[in-house]
């Protein structure tokens, strides 16, 4: 079997506000992501980013145009499709362990293997320690991380993450930015990434595409290797390179353009 690929073609939407009036979120977005790319959709907080994102998920149907994944239909959810949220979105009844398997007991997977496949992961992003934490124990850096295996669990073609990063401190965020690359580079997952901040999407994506308000077309696609040439744990020696901040002022000043 080829590589898996996303194609998201000429994809619009439109919402029906509270008064009858049309809303016009998407525009027009077209874009093809293969397996093993980073791509990271950048742009302004309300510029339809998770519109789109849930259109990929199948949580949502699009006015205009289709998203496919190997040249079928997004019609609905999938476990091909994995979905990360900012909140986590984690089983506050279950442990870590029951949080991590759940998808898997789900789907009828023999216990032995959900256990080989659940220790693996969670030895991975380094909650092997935690398995019969409950949730309320949990860091905000360490319910992300669960919240990455029970998507990974499922061995999905592609993660779709919306602003997973987003309500973390600084200091976790980029353990999380490192941990998340680890992942990638050892999985070779397509990784679907939202986010409103310009240095994240710079550290971690192979494809940026710069988004403008609402209704939000692709104003700009950036194909940049700070992620594919990473050979150090320093985040902060790859965020103050030269060539880091020339292209971080070049979107900045895009966004400025577009919002201004």
């Amino acid at each position: 079997m080829g590589k898996h690929i996303l194609r998201i073609n000429n994809v619009g939407m439109t919402f029906e506000t509270l008064n009858h009036t049309p809303l016009r979120v998407l525009n027009s977005i077209t874009c093809t992501i293969k397996e093993g790319q980073f791509a990271v959709f950048l742009g302004p907080s309300g510029c339809g980013k998770t519109t789109l994102l849930n259109i990929a998920a199948g949580f949502l149907k699009p006015t205009d145009g289709e998203i496919s994944l190997d040249s079928v239909p997004v019609t609905g959810p999938g476990a091909e499709r994995g979905v990360v949220f900012q909140s986590g979105a984690l089983f506050q009844w279950l442990t870590v362990f029951g949080n991590a398997e759940f998808g898997l007991k789900m789907r009828g997977i023999p216990e032995a293997e959900r256990k080989e496949k659940v220790n693996f992961l969670l030895d991975l992003v380094g909650l092997g320690n935690f398995k019969e934490y409950p949730i309320y124990k949990l860091s905000g850096g360490m319910r992300q991380r669960l919240a990455l295996v029970r998507s990974l669990v499922n061995d999905p073609f592609i993660i779709l993450m919306d602003e997973p990063f987003g309500a973390l401190d600084a200091f976790t965020r980029d353990q999380m930015q490192m941990m998340l690359l680890k992942i990638w580079k050892q999985t070779g997952k397509m990784i679907f990434f939202i986010t409103h901040n310009v240095e994240e999407a710079l550290f971690l994506g192979t494809d940026i595409y710069v988004m403008g308000p609402a209704p939000a077309e692709i104003k700009e696609q950036f194909t940049v290797d700070f992620s594919v040439n990473l050979e150090t744990s320093d985040t902060r020696k790859i965020k103050s390179d030269p060539e880091f901040i020339r292209l971080r002022e070049e979107i900045l000043s895009h966004i400025s353009l577009e919002t201004g």
